[in-house]
């Protein structure tokens, strides 16, 4: 949340400096260098058998032994021996001194078989505990814990049944589990529990902050007092019965909430000011407090809340329609230990141990495998499993190179303490096949620094196996993707994905870390798409909390899916507007909440879905996207820009507000009080016009549509009343109205492309990258957000049939940064004789190559065709566009098909195959032996679809065949697929019995090095070099070849009326004025020397950006430009270039020294003899007509007052000259003082400020400088740079 972040940014540095390096046990904090230590117990013979390690100098040892932990300790042996052992009894503990120089020294730390069971990190006490050992215990473990936000230590603090001082309170710190061992609740009671807000503070030290309260809990326990329980996600109170009031915030803090279950609050639950929180089966004299979102499932008592405003969405559902209560740890009056399941339950309300008992099952301990994080591996962990065993995870982090595997129906895996499961070579962390009955329940997930598909995966695949009368029941899970890693960079795709059917969900928290250790944190840092993604049908979710991925938050694929509280926050740290567009690259922003568009019913109830955008200005389209269909209700959703200038435009489809319009734009109620879905055909990319129809699942709706951008109403567009055609590129919208309902509304973009001959064709390709599906399609399809990509190697292939016979008058290809540096473009017209008209030698990444042929070719195929790359991957294409006509009257054969051998004898082989259409006689192709040559056999036309060859079949090992179709004309087709004929094994031994059976299916590879002949077209390569368009004139940005980067975007000619063209280039805005890196290119043919005036037409908002021209190898001329309206009008600026009479080379740039601009053409017109006097070049600014007469608004800059660091240290104090007015100040760092290569950008409100980065520790030589940025009518404008500051460094 908002609130969340502020702090962050306000005590980053406070919190990286309190994190522990190691982690240390509290018992090992309390230990005494001369005292017995590391105390083993084992269990042999039904004896305890104790050891430890030798204190130098001791005499002897003497052994005591109590009934609990912290009980009345008894001397029950001396031994000069290392070893002790009696009759074993569970919930005994030892303690160990030494006789040092006639003294005994400390006891030593207890053991006992619980702590042998258990491991040290589970503090289990009992009521004849000394009471206040106890608290001096638990008060060190939160001294430990308090600010551990993203240590490694965990632990479970356990409570054995009975009644505990009143006086004992336990303060709960990170990673703590608080639970008591009781069959119910009131079996265990103690004092105090309190979660408070002291560490972190907000509003410069003013507000107290519990947003980061995350990974603790507290669980079946009775409390006899008020309790303050100030927590965020990643929490649980669960199974809890308290003999008071309970709060939910410290004293007026800021909280972002949190998760209660099946607990019984004798007084007030007061929510106070949480932002949100989810109450399940849980039990209050009274509810009070409001917040953004909360939601109560199945609980009992009175509310005062005030309901469903404008900026409060109280959802309340009567009863839980189903689930089963987390599996919980028991020990009984005998120190016993088991774990009680609780039933799957459906239509409940109130807490399930009402009665004074819970319907379930009890599992003994010695059913468990109970796994330790320093001894275990996934290997030790699935044997036991495999065995049948159930698995408790003791606390820790259990890094396992392989999945935990769950086969068995009715596991039971149970975490103590937020044991945390790192996949540590790219593998799921757990894998849950598809059975009945498992529960899962109190794990962490944590992403490794090798990407992972997912951490969680339930269920291989989707089936159509029901669990409903025994689902999966996943409890307390929590996943997070960076943030604790100290040194690497960590991924995964997905972090969990349900398959199975009929699972349930209780209390997730799903997050991609958006604060921790620098090297964790970061677009680039921790890479992961989506939280959830849910493919089973009829699954349910309680609290479902999932944050800050980089494309959808949530997927809900599955059918007959609900969910009861949703709270999402988008990603923070998105780099760009063009890094966050959705629908391929059609949509800016990716919603939060997504139900696929073929799912037909879905819950969905009490949704949060906030953003805060603090790496660009996103206006988001949409928070959630569901299907119009009539099963899907979603009750109760709200949005909130937590802060800065972005927004989120509607909360559901096109429903709902802006966030710059409300506060909190809300929906109560999305189902039948909406139009159903309209659907516009078709959509795409297309060589000639399209009729368009459009489609309401609503009986009866008017729909009316726009085809000039504007968006349609009952005032604006055309009534639909029947299809109608579309003539040229188009974006058609359209808006369905019934009375009383909400209108629904969608989008088409239609693109008519003419002169692209390639749309729509048939493509393929050498290989696709195994698992990439960037399939050869996506080179054609018109669409510049998807590509084709090979395997990473050279050698690779793309072949277009253009389905006939074309005279082609050129291409255009568009390179992704994985692309090819060697490549030849070639063309036949049957696809086996191919002619090379352009080859390249040294090709770029991103770059655009349109070629132009002197003469047209006549051709059906065309090809690019890589040999070598410019990196270690693939070669990928984003498009690739063909230019030409359709031969009149000329027919082109198909190729034939369904090719065989029909017999075979001594001296002949008999071949048939389909009939081709357009054919008028065929050629028939033979390759001898595996690496033979087709050669054609037939020495005249074959008039029908059968030959017979007259060849020894024991002349070779192997014959293959191949044919092709000819046409009236003279065509002829591509060769069809192989046939092989074998006539030897693999001993080179005669295999041959004359049946086509036998010898066609025994070595079915065609050979090696298929014949296929390749020309050089002499003229057109020659013709290569020198094809270049005359200097005057206009020329597209968007068809120059792109250097050092760049990409190509499509206008939305609806509301970027005067651009030129249909794209523009963006992209290219990496420069400084000493190392311009980053530009356009393209050649012009002047006919004359001179003085030529160069218009460049672009879109930018910053003032004081400069772009730069130049010729050849000239120097770059640099020029101010004036900041257009907004990013969808252009501006222009020119300046005078000197061109020479017949080749030169035009170079435009990006952004120089900051800002952003997108260029969109470059007209140059001749405008004098070059003068004689060395006169120099004039240089205008000149707006364009449609945008008026702008003047530039120029910003005051100011200075840097000083900058100091330590030389190790990651932080540098900043101070500015302040800036009457400024709304801010951009910094930038470098270690070169010309800024060539710049390592930190940052934005800062105050003048005095202290920045922090990784990347500027340990650098000797570093420089700042600084803009200051100022709003006016509305618009941002920058300054220009200042000078470079170098820093001081202390040592």
């Amino acid at each position: 949340m908002k609130r969340r972040v502020l702090a962050f940014v306000c005590t980053l540095a406070m919190i990286v400096s309190a994190m522990p390096v190691t982690g240390l046990h509290v018992t090992k904090v309390m230990a005494a260098a001369d005292k017995p230590d590391n105390l083993q117990l084992k269990v042999e013979n039904n004896k305890d058998v104790i050891s430890w390690d030798e204190v130098t100098g001791a005499s002897s040892y003497k052994i005591y032994k109590s009934n609990s932990r912290f009980g009345t300790y008894s001397l029950v042996n001396t031994t000069t021996e290392r070893s002790f052992s009696c009759e074993a009894k569970q919930g005994t503990y030892y303690k160990v001194s030494a006789e040092l120089n006639g003294k005994e020294t400390e006891k030593s730390s207890p053991v006992s078989e619980e702590t042998a069971l258990f491991g040290e990190n589970v503090l289990i006490y009992s009521p004849e505990d000394n009471n206040s050992e106890i608290q001096r215990e638990v008060d060190r473990l939160f001294t430990q814990q308090e600010e551990a936000q993203f240590d490694e230590n965990r632990y479970a603090v356990m409570f054995k049944k009975g009644k505990y001082s009143d006086n004992l309170k336990l303060n709960v710190g990170f990673y703590t589990q608080v639970a008591g061992l009781g069959a119910l609740p009131t079996d265990t009671a103690i004092g105090n529990i309190e979660v408070s807000a002291n560490w972190l503070f907000a509003n410069n030290g003013e507000t107290k902050n519990a947003t980061q309260n995350f990974w603790r809990s507290v669980e079946n326990l009775t409390v006899n007092s008020n309790v303050m329980w100030a927590v965020s996600q990643a929490t649980a109170f669960r199974r809890m019965n308290v003999k008071g009031n309970v709060t939910l915030v410290d004293n007026g803090s800021w909280a972002s909430g949190g998760y209660m279950s099946d607990s019984k609050i004798s007084n007030t639950l007061d929510l106070a000011s949480q932002q949100q929180w989810f109450n399940r089966n849980t039990e209050a004299k009274s509810f009070q407090g409001t917040s953004w979102n909360l939601v109560d499932v199945g609980c009992v008592g009175d509310s005062d809340r005030v309901n469903n405003t404008s900026t409060v969405q109280n959802t309340v559902i009567s009863d839980t329609p189903g689930t089963a209560e987390r599996p919980y740890l028991v020990c009984d009056d005998n120190n016993n230990y088991s774990v009680f399941v609780p039933a799957y339950k459906e239509n409940t309300v109130g807490i399930s141990w009402a009665n004074g008992k819970e319907d379930g099952k009890s599992i003994p301990i010695e059913q468990f495998y109970v796994a330790k994080p320093d001894t275990d591996t996934a290997d030790t962990i699935n044997a036991a499993l495999k065995s049948g065993k159930h698995l408790l995870l003791t606390p820790g982090i259990y890094r396992i190179d392989k999945p935990i595997e769950i086969t068995n129906a009715d596991t039971v895996v149970l975490g103590l303490g937020y044991a945390t499961l790192e996949p540590i070579n790219g593998t799921e962390a757990m894998k849950i096949a598809d059975v009945d009955g498992v529960r899962v329940a109190g794990l962490l997930f944590e992403a490794g620094h090798k990407n992972s598909e997912t951490l969680l995966r339930v269920g291989e695949e989707k089936t159509g196996q029901s669990h409903a009368a025994n689902p999966v029941v996943l409890s307390d899970i929590f996943f997070r993707v960076g943030g604790a890693n100290h040194t690497q960079t960590v991924s995964c795709d997905t972090c969990v994905q349900i398959n199975s059917n009929n699972v349930i969900g209780d209390n997730f928290w799903v997050w991609r870390a958006d604060h921790g250790w620098d090297a964790s944190v970061g677009w680039d840092e921790n890479i992961c798409y989506n939280g959830l993604i849910v493919n089973g049908d009829n699954v349910t979710i309680y609290a479902l909390m999932v944050e800050h991925f980089e494309e959808y938050q949530t997927i809900w694929n599955g059918n007959g899916g609900k969910m009861y509280f949703y709270q999402s926050e988008m990603p923070y740290d998105v780099p760009s507007t063009e890094a966050y567009m959705s629908h391929n690259g059609t949509v800016e922003g990716w919603a939060s909440y997504k139900v696929a568009d073929t799912v037909e019913t879905h819950e969905a109830y009490g949704l949060g879905m906030y953003s805060f955008y603090t790496g660009a200005t996103i206006d988001q389209e949409r928070a959630m996207e569901v299907p119009n269909a009539k099963g899907v209700k979603v009750t109760n959703a709200l949005t909130h820009n937590l802060a800065n200038s972005s927004q989120v435009k509607h909360v559901i489809n096109n429903a709902g507000t802006s966030t710059k319009d409300d506060y909190c734009p809300t929906i109560k109620l999305y189902n039948d009080n909406y139009v159903g879905k309209i659907t516009i055909t078709p959509s795409g990319a297309y060589t000639n016009a399209q009729m368009v129809t459009i489609n309401c699942e609503t009986e009866g709706a008017q729909v009316y549509y726009t085809t000039d951008g504007s968006t349609p109403s009952k005032t604006n567009g055309t009534l639909y009343t029947k299809s109608f055609e579309v003539n040229e590129t188009t974006t058609v919208k359209a808006k369905a109205f019934v009375d009383g309902k909400n209108p629904s509304e969608t989008t088409a973009n239609i693109v008519i492309d003419d002169k692209n001959i390639a749309l729509g064709k048939t493509v393929t390709s050498s290989s696709v990258r195994e698992g990439s599906g960037n399939r050869a399609m996506y080179a054609i399809d018109g669409d510049n957000s998807t590509r084709w990509e090979s395997e990473w190697q050279d050698n690779e292939w793309l072949k277009v049939d253009l389905g006939g016979m074309y005279e082609v008058t050129g291409f255009k290809i568009i390179w992704d940064w994985a692309a090819a540096r060697d490549y030849n473009v070639q063309i036949s017209e049957d696809g086996a004789n191919w002619s090379n008209i352009y080859k390249k030698t040294s090709g770029s990444s991103n770059a655009t190559v349109k070629y132009t042929f002197k003469n047209k070719k006549r051709a059906r195929y065309i090809r690019i065709y890589c040999t070598a790359r410019v990196s270690e991957y693939g070669n990928s294409i984003v498009s690739f566009e063909v230019y030409g006509n359709t031969i009149n009257n000329v027919k082109v054969a198909d190729k034939p098909d369904t090719l065989q051998i029909q017999s075979v004898k001594a001296n002949d082989v008999t071949l048939n195959w389909r009939a081709s259409g357009n054919a008028k006689y065929y050629n028939v192709y033979r390759a001898t032996g595996i690496s033979g040559k087709y050669l054609q056999i037939n020495k005249a036309p074959v008039s029908e679809n059968t030959y017979t060859d007259k060849v020894n079949v024991l002349n070779a090992s192997k014959y293959s065949y191949k044919v092709s179709a000819v046409s009236e004309g003279g065509y002829e087709s591509a060769l069809s697929d192989f046939v092989v004929l074998s006539t030897r094994d693999n001993y080179g031994k005669q295999a041959f019995d004359y049946s086509p059976e036998a010898n066609t299916t025994q070595d079915p590879e065609e050979p090696k090095y298929p014949n296929e002949s390749i020309v050089d077209d002499e003229e057109e390569l020659n013709n290569q070099a020198s094809e270049v368009t005359d200097a005057e004139g206009r020329h597209e940005a968007e068809d120059s070849d792109l250097v050092g980067g760049g990409s190509i975007s499509t206008v939305d000619k609806g509301s970027w009326n005067n651009f030129s063209g249909l794209s523009y280039v963006e992209n290219l805005n990496d420069n400084t004025k000493d190392n311009i890196h980053q530009y356009i290119s393209f050649k012009v043919k002047a006919d004359k020397s001179g003085i030529y005036r160069i218009t460049v037409g672009y879109t930018g908002t910053d003032a004081g950006t400069k772009l730069g021209v130049a010729v050849d190898n000239g120097k770059w001329k640099l020029i101010e430009t004036i900041p257009s309206e907004n990013w969808c009008l252009t501006e222009a600026i020119s300046m005078d270039i000197k061109l020479n009479k017949g080749l030169n080379t035009v170079k435009v740039s990006g952004a120089v020294d900051g800002g952003w601009l997108c260029l969109d053409y470059v007209d140059i017109k001749f405008a004098r003899e070059e003068a004689t006097t060395g006169v120099h070049p004039e240089t205008t600014r000149k707006p364009v007509e449609t945008t008026g007469k702008a003047k530039p608004i120029k910003v005051k800059g100011t200075t840097v007052k000083s900058v100091t660091k330590k030389k190790s240290s990651t932080k540098a104090k900043i101070s500015l000259k302040k800036v009457s007015g400024a709304k801010s100040y951009k910094i930038q760092i470098s270690t070169s003082k010309k800024f060539k290569k710049v390592l930190v950008t940052k934005t800062v409100k105050k003048a005095n400020f202290t920045i922090k980065s990784k990347k500027i520790k340990n650098k000797k030589n570093m420089y700042v400088r600084v803009q200051v940025c100022k709003i006016i009518k509305g618009k941002k404008y920058y300054s220009s740079w200042s000078k470079a500051k170098k820093f001081k460094i202390k040592k």
